[in-house]
């Protein structure tokens, strides 16, 4: 998480950053908002991106949420919506910074 040349992407990644160094003492470097790159909208949420640019839907449902994360062991819909999370995130990065590129052009 501390080294700055390995991109973390996702939507409001600081304010994940935030919590693992308020709980965990964990630094982040390397934080990339890819709201940044997509085109201004009301919903810019990760469920809301997923849908509008990948046709993804995402459970983002305040019982998974606002589960226990910090459970020495996580269940199966927690790792999954993690999991989820990150992959989703990185697949929009890719794809805005690709429809980015060909803007430029």
């Amino acid at each position: 998480m501390e080294n700055d040349n390995i991109l973390k992407v996702g939507v409001g990644p600081l304010n994940d950053a935030k919590l693992l160094f308020r709980d965990y003492q964990v630094c982040t470097e390397g934080c990339i908002d890819v709201r940044f790159f997509a085109p201004i909208r009301e919903k810019m949420g990760l469920a809301a991106l997923a849908k509008d640019h990948l046709n993804i839907s995402l459970n983002k449902s305040s019982h998974i949420r606002r589960s226990d994360w910090s459970a020495d062991t996580l269940s199966q819909e927690q790792l999954q919506y993690a999991a989820l999370d990150a992959y989703v995130g990185a697949l929009l990065f890719a794809k805005l910074t690709a429809n980015l590129s060909k803007e430029v052009r």
